[in-house]
């Protein structure tokens, strides 16, 4: 997730997505509420790419962590679930501000997933530096 080549995968990709919805033009607002109800749908149904895949990720964090003995590895897991916790957080914001049930907010959707974005980096460096 930290060296991608790909400039829009990983925590780079996921500071793309977060710099594109707060620049969403508001008069666009029924567009905008579909593209957003898209970006809900491939993170949280279709594909693993929101909570789904920190929750699996952690769930692996967490046993290789009692197979290794390494409580580190154990917190970086319980850090990853409250990133995922984030990311669900996200997923129901957008999805209120599409069926109307929250007023549109762009600036407070790209905040949460910088935030998602920063605590995944320090999360990734330090199991990188575990790892080593």
């Amino acid at each position: 997730m930290l060296y991608v080549p790909v400039p829009i995968l990983g925590i780079r990709g996921i500071r793309f997505v977060a710099r594109k919805i707060r620049n969403l033009n508001p008069r666009e607002a029924h567009d905008n509420k579909l593209l957003l109800g898209h970006i809900v749908r491939m993170q949280e149904e279709i594909g693993t790419g929101g909570a789904g895949f920190r929750f699996l990720y952690a769930a692996f964090l967490q046993e290789a962590a009692s197979v290794l003995h390494q409580n580190r590895i154990a917190i970086l897991a319980e850090a990853l679930t409250t990133v995922g916790d984030e990311w669900r957080h996200f997923a129901l914001n957008a999805a209120k501000m599409c069926k109307g049930r929250m007023p549109m907010d762009y600036a407070l959707l790209a905040n949460q997933l910088l935030q998602c974005a920063e605590q995944e980096m320090e999360i990734y460096q330090k199991l990188r530096t575990e790892i080593k």
